[in-house]
């Protein structure tokens, strides 16, 4: 590989730990020098003109990121929030959910548990015995359709993400358009500075 960029939902803190995995799996296979490593994120965004989610990956921005930053942050926040409340439900519902199992989940991954996903949820609920994988039929139980912790949260404009992406010096790019049926938006997404399309997902 020449190059390699891991991307993660609005936020751009996995890159330093990123670049520390890389080296780790290069020095594994015996090979050198590293490949190139691009930034990257992936942005949870809403055409709001077609009433659809649509996700901006964002390649190569600059070190500070700080546009992305502050657009993502209230994502973040309102992902967290909205995990509480599912830990609540959940608890409610007889299942050995806790906050404080799933802090403990998310920061065995990424060393401090700040911030609660539902995919944290999913780690407890395999450990203790409730769940085969974080995306199998428990998931689609909870998370999706009628479950009882279904329900998103609000998402950025799919317009600012772009704009975001490029005030940071990077590449902005729709992801997976055939899995969220969004093809009919990539012109007025490139009119605003969209510059790709995920070929493979």
């Amino acid at each position: 590989l020449g190059y390699v960029s891991f991307v993660d939902h609005d936020t751009v803190d996995q890159s330093e730990a990123a670049i520390y995995a890389l080296g780790e799996m290069t020095a594994a296979a015996g090979s050198s020098p590293l490949p190139l490593f691009i930034p990257g994120v992936e942005i949870s965004a809403y055409d709001f003109e077609r009433s659809r989610k649509l996700h901006i990956l964002g390649y190569g921005y600059n070190e500070e990121a700080s546009a992305i930053r502050n657009l993502c942050e209230p994502l973040i926040r309102r992902r967290h929030e909205n995990t509480l409340r599912q830990i609540e439900i959940l608890r409610k519902e007889g299942y050995p959910v806790t906050e404080e199992k799933v802090r403990t989940a998310a920061a065995a991954e990424d060393g401090s548990g700040r911030w609660l996903y539902k995919q944290h949820i999913m780690l407890v609920l395999i450990a203790e015995g409730k769940a085969d994988d974080i995306y199998g039929i428990t998931y689609q139980w909870l998370f999706k359709g009628d479950g009882p912790c279904a329900g998103d949260i609000e998402y950025v404009d799919a317009r600012l993400a772009i704009e975001a992406v490029r005030a940071d010096g990077g590449l902005p790019v729709l992801a997976h358009p055939g899995q969220t049926k969004s093809w009919d938006a990539v012109p007025s997404l490139v009119d605003a500075g969209l510059a790709g399309i995920e070929l493979y997902h």
